[in-house]
């Protein structure tokens, strides 16, 4: 009888060990949609939070997730937390409320990504942040960077864009320090120098570079090949993804020159 109850207390512990990668598993699938790297400076104090919001369709996360894990790479490397935001993944109704526009969507499930990485990284709430945005993420960006946001990030301070979309019912109104770098042959160029010049009184003038010879995604290796697609899904004009590697790195060094120059430096 002794040796039936060991047989049988074995066999549940080797039972337990087989279902153990299992559960984690699961738990896994339970985790946080938001990504948050520390700066790779540790244990000097970072420069402050940089949250990255992604474009969607062929700019989506789930199409470039290595571009975008690239550039928290090499702001890390320069001394920045990164929070990665998926927001087309991310977003839930229940949660973040029903919403009026993209921008809002992106907005609310932002705000929610930013008090994750409070509650999970404590020590953030008194370092200042910067929101860097691509294409349609730039839709959310416009709705916080606003004056008198629904959606209030505290210690917000600098944001950037890389061939932002925007909303044609708006106006510019920025309350932010704003970098904006777009591609000169980008066939939205036109509409976004008129975009930045009519602006709402009293916005922040936002810089505004063209970088020469360059189309949309110009820093996304992925298009290396260049593809064109619809702007808008079956109608409206057409764009051309193109990477221009030249292009990339200056407009990467300009990024991280804003940022440094906006957000705090360690002591």
């Amino acid at each position: 009888m002794i040796l039936q109850r060991l047989f049988v207390a074995v066999i549940c512990v080797c039972w337990a060990i087989a279902v153990a990668p299992v559960l984690a598993a699961e738990s896994e699938s339970d985790a946080s949609p938001f990504i948050f790297a520390p700066s790779a400076l540790a244990p000097a104090p970072s420069r402050g939070w940089v949250i990255l919001l992604p474009g969607q369709d062929e700019l989506g996360f789930n199409e470039i997730a290595a571009h975008y894990e690239k550039i928290a790479l090499l702001l890390n490397a320069n001394g920045f937390d990164t929070l990665i935001v998926p927001y087309e993944e991310a977003y839930d109704g229940d949660v973040d409320g029903d919403v009026d526009s993209v921008g809002e969507k992106i907005a609310a499930v932002t705000m929610r990504a930013v008090n994750w990485m409070r509650r999970t990284h404590p020590g953030k709430e008194d370092d200042p942040g910067a929101v860097i945005a691509w294409a349609e993420g730039a839709q959310g960006l416009s709705v916080l960077a606003a004056t008198g946001s629904r959606y209030p990030l505290p210690r917000l301070v600098a944001s950037a864009a890389f061939y932002p979309d925007i909303d044609d019912d708006q106006v510019f109104d920025s309350r932010l320090p704003m970098l904006v770098q777009i591609g000169a042959e980008d066939e939205t160029a036109s509409e976004l120098r008129h975009y930045f010049r009519a602006r709402e009184p009293g916005s922040v003038e936002p810089e505004v570079i063209f970088q020469d010879d360059a189309r949309r995604a110009f820093d996304v290796e992925r298009f290396a090949e260049p593809e064109t697609v619809r702007a808008t899904p079956l109608i409206g004009g057409s764009v051309t993804l193109a990477y221009n590697a030249g292009a990339a790195r200056a407009a990467q060094q300009k990024m991280l020159t804003f940022l440094k120059a906006r957000l705090e430096a360690p002591e």
